[in-house]
């Protein structure tokens, strides 16, 4: 913020001056970082939106597709596997291991 502040050199500035100054610095600040909370909350709400809407029937065919075609072993020409591990129904996608 202190660079900000001394971004506008007045000649000769007083002391309430350099109050203002650094005042309005850290108030440009606070609104910056305001109006961008809002931009990313409203995005992150169209697309959980948009995420809602996607049909995960075929996501297990589109991944072995993908995973043959980018992510094969050149040891063992297999593809990245997916796991469950935690009993949890979540995933992660791995090589598996030659």
């Amino acid at each position: 913020m202190q660079e900000l502040a001394t971004l506008v050199r007045p000649v000769s500035p007083t002391d309430n001056t350099m109050v203002k100054l650094a005042g309005n610095a850290l108030n440009w600040l606070q609104t910056c970082m305001q109006i961008l909370k809002e931009h990313y909350l409203e995005n992150l709400g169209h697309l959980t939106k948009k995420l809602e809407n996607i049909h995960l029937s075929n996501w297990p065919e589109a991944f072995q597709v993908a995973t043959r075609k980018h992510y094969t072993t050149r040891e063992t020409g297999q593809a990245v596997g997916s796991q469950d591990t935690t009993g949890t129904g979540n995933r992660y996608h791995c090589r598996n291991d030659p």
